[in-house]
């Protein structure tokens, strides 16, 4: 009778950023914002039985005497990342900064274009509103491309993420800082029942 998951993953992270003054109302940023490493996967779990044994999700019990399915690989993660900002200074007091960031997710073979934009406005003497709203995406589990486990179609988690707040800087040394968050997550990986055939 067994039932095993382990996941190790050692991963490097890379991040390098430039500024570029292009006049005292633009400043251009960009950057590389990077993973890299490698992620072992060792899974072992009973087969079920083909019957239905009136069990709540319609699928037979757990069969412990048939072989169990198991999976041990090592794969690379490889998820390359860049970002270009644009910091608007339309006068003293005010901040706007759009952006995009792509990101390739490597075990999965999938890009995305993230589009973000955040403002910051000092309306009063050491007061700052600030706010945003931008799309942030992820890879997966590791595994869950995998074609005898999962879906080797699987697509980036996302969400759409907005924030609001404000800062108070009552001394040069001290900050005040409350800020809230929304996110809206989709295309989120959930377990299903459904059979993928892949061609090859």
């Amino acid at each position: 009778e067994t039932l095993f998951f382990k996941l190790d993953v050692t991963t490097a992270a890379i991040r390098d950023d430039m500024r570029l003054k292009m006049s005292d109302h633009f400043t251009l940023r960009t950057g590389i914002d990077s993973q890299f490493g490698s992620a072992g996967v060792e899974f072992e779990a009973p087969t079920f039985q083909d019957e239905d044994t009136g069990s709540p999700d319609g699928q037979g019990a757990p069969n412990f005497d048939s072989d169990s399915v198991r999976l041990d690989e090592r794969v690379p993660v490889m998820n390359p990342g860049v970002y270009v900002e644009g910091e608007i200074k339309p006068y003293d007091k005010l901040l706007l900064i759009p952006g995009v960031r792509i990101d390739h997710f490597g075990s999965i073979a999938r890009s995305t274009v993230a589009p973000r934009f955040t403002t910051r406005w000092d309306f009063f003497d050491r007061w700052t509103a600030k706010g945003g709203v931008g799309l942030f995406s992820q890879a997966p589990t590791n595994g869950t491309e995998d074609a005898t486990f999962g879906n080797p179609r699987i697509l980036p988690e996302k969400a759409m993420q907005y924030s609001l707040g404000a800062e108070w800087r009552p001394l040069d040394y001290l900050e005040f800082d409350v800020t809230g968050y929304y996110r809206d997550l989709f295309d989120l990986v959930n377990t299903s029942d459904r059979v993928i055939e892949v061609d090859g």
